[in-house]
């Protein structure tokens, strides 16, 4: 009994266990809406090494869009562009079916461009 209000517990606690806030900079190289019962979007940035020039390898940082059309629609544009950008995100400590990703979720995108000015 005390395990089935354990796990209501945790089920009501999803997305309130923030783990931090952070900054990466990069170029969004993909972008798909998954999940059956919980949709989301998930993206990946790709950040420095050769597709940049600096003859180092890439890593990946994947993140989730979630509910945020507006952010939907500035990433696809950023994708069709090839824009480098600054992304901003939250990390989530109890996340269940909201994310493909790690628990990273996008708060908000910038051009790299309009972060210099």
């Amino acid at each position: 009994m005390k395990w089935r209000w354990l796990g209501l517990v945790a089920l009501l606690c999803a997305g309130c266990w923030n783990t931090g806030t952070g900054e990466k900079v990069g170029t969004i190289i993909r972008l798909e809406k998954t999940g059956v019962f919980c949709q989301t979007w998930e993206a990946e940035l790709i950040r420095g090494g050769l597709a940049n020039g600096s003859g180092g390898f890439s890593t990946l940082f994947h993140f989730t869009i979630e509910n945020r059309p507006d952010l939907v629609a500035k990433v696809q544009t950023y994708i069709n562009q090839q824009t480098e950008v600054k992304v901003r995100y939250r990390g989530e400590g109890v996340t269940f079916c909201r994310s493909d990703s790690d628990n990273y979720f996008l708060t908000d995108v910038v051009p790299l461009a309009e972060v210099s000015r």
